[in-house]
């Protein structure tokens, strides 16, 4: 008698977790919407997310020196690119200095997305006005049997 009240407790207590059966509800549920969809593919509404994104190229540096017989000063100035050539005496200081920039470029991700219909006031009433006549006629056959049960306990 003692292994099988040992055995009820353990199968009571470890039988149903919170955690197992919250896992098959999330898979059971995971298969609904999975038949739906391929039932009813318009329940799929595709839309697109567009997301900039932000590429920043670093700067270039560069210095030089070579030596030559003669030359001349020169600066060069185009958009982000500065070059100084300058000549002093037989040295020649070449700098050059790109400066750093930030190129965005917007990317469109398409995804689906499963529409789900709310319920109507009429729809939500009419399901519970359904389940509280459930109630009531469980509610009289619980009365009858229990007045039936009564009647053959006492017999008048």
């Amino acid at each position: 008698m003692k292994t099988l009240l040992i055995a009820l407790i353990c199968l009571s207590l470890g039988s149903c977790s919170i955690e197992s059966r919250t896992k098959r509800k999330i898979s059971r549920a995971e298969r609904k919407i999975e038949k739906l969809t391929i039932k009813y593919p318009q329940l799929l509404k595709q839309d697109t997310i567009h997301e900039t994104i932000e590429i920043i190229t670093p700067a270039v540096k560069l210095d030089t020196i070579h030596r030559v017989v003669h030359g001349d000063t020169i600066y060069l100035d185009k958009d982000k690119l500065k070059i100084k050539y300058i000549l002093q005496n037989d040295t020649l200081l070449l700098s050059a200095e790109c400066e750093s920039d930030t190129i965005y470029k917007e990317v469109a991700i398409p995804f689906q997305q499963v529409v789900v219909r709310k319920r109507s006031l009429l729809d939500r009433i009419g399901s519970g006005f359904k389940s509280l006549i459930y109630l009531l006629i469980l509610l009289f056959l619980c009365w009858l049997g229990f007045k039936a049960i009564i009647k053959f306990i006492k017999p008048i």
